[in-house]
């Protein structure tokens, strides 16, 4: 009776028992002589020796021979139910098919675990009002809490004149940080050139992604246009977006326009506690000269709150 070849009974015409498997599975090398015969797989033969002993890209120091044995030795039991039982004819075909399939599993691990993440542009817009804008940094703060191991990056940019208007961004920001309970050390603030129109955008730079190269500018914040004394913040007009971090901008511009001073009205209950916040502000604004600053009581029991108020020096 005519019998055909099998696997078990033919070991020198693709016998896959175990021990054969695993021989082939995790050393692609040794297909090297057949693969030559293709043209195109000398190349991804030279990029697999390179590759094989680099890190994958998963934060730890798994190797792409670790991560590709790993999932050559998953295709083997694949292979085991394809090929078993071992008394079944040889099928050439599936057996070849296999191969290549192992093949291509095996560059595309190698391949796919070396791929660095890249920075991604979430958002850009120009200027906006408060209410859009705080509803972006909403979308900024969702996606940076899905992706753990990212940074935000926010570049603010625009011409000089535009000065208070692009600080009022960065009041917001911090402001909604601060509601939101978010983490901002996972914020970088860029400053960008003091040209053009307002315009901000959202970045997101995974672990081990490239920085954009982001320009940068140290902004002027010169109040040439300012002549009669204006409110900087009033902690009163927070109804709809929340500011944070205004000591220091108020430091800021107090420090680049030297013939300003700083009008700080205290709406409190009592002068107890209008003597406190006072301390309080005096601590937070400690880089201005304490001449520049002064301070101003207003009784009210409702609604505390306080004014931060800029005036320039009176012209001759």
């Amino acid at each position: 009776m005519l019998q055909h070849p099998s696997l078990r009974t033919h070991p020198n015409k693709g016998n896959l028992d175990d021990q054969a498997v695993l021989q082939k599975v995790p050393k692609p090398w040794n297909m090297e002589q057949k693969a030559r015969r293709h043209p195109v797989i000398p190349g991804v033969l030279q990029k697999l020796s390179k590759l094989w002993n680099k890190p994958v890209n998963t934060g730890g120091k798994t190797t792409v021979r670790e991560c590709a044995t790993t999932s050559l030795y998953a295709a083997k039991a694949v292979l085991q139910k394809l090929q078993k039982p071992w008394n079944k004819p040889v099928n050439k075909g599936v057996r070849n098919m296999v191969f290549h399939s192992l093949f291509l599993l095996l560059f595309a691990t190698t391949v796919f675990a070396q791929e660095k993440p890249k920075a991604v542009l979430l958002d850009e817009f120009p200027a906006i009002g408060c209410e859009y804008y705080t509803a972006r940094l909403s979308n900024l703060f969702v996606n940076l809490n899905a992706n753990p191991n990212s940074r935000g990056y926010v570049v603010i940019r625009g011409k000089g004149a535009d000065i208070q208007k692009k600080l009022r961004y960065e009041l917001w920001l911090y402001g909604e940080a601060k509601t939101y309970n978010f983490d901002t050390t996972r914020i970088t603030e860029v400053r960008g050139p003091d040209t053009g129109d307002i315009k901000t955008q959202f970045w997101i730079v995974p672990s081990g992604a490239e920085i954009p190269a982001f320009e940068t500018a140290s902004w002027d914040f010169t109040l040439t246009s300012a002549s009669k004394p204006f409110v900087f913040y009033a902690e009163s007009s927070d109804t709809l977006c929340t500011s944070a971090r205004y000591e220091s901008l108020y430091s800021e511009l107090l420090t680049a326009n030297p013939t300003f001073r700083g009008n700080i009205v205290i709406y409190t209950e009592s002068l107890n506690s209008f003597a406190k916040s006072r301390q309080a502000i005096l601590n937070k604004l400690s880089s201005v000269d304490r001449e520049r600053l002064r301070f101003f009581y207003k009784k009210v029991v409702d609604f505390p709150h306080v004014e931060w108020w800029l005036v320039p020096a009176k012209k001759n």
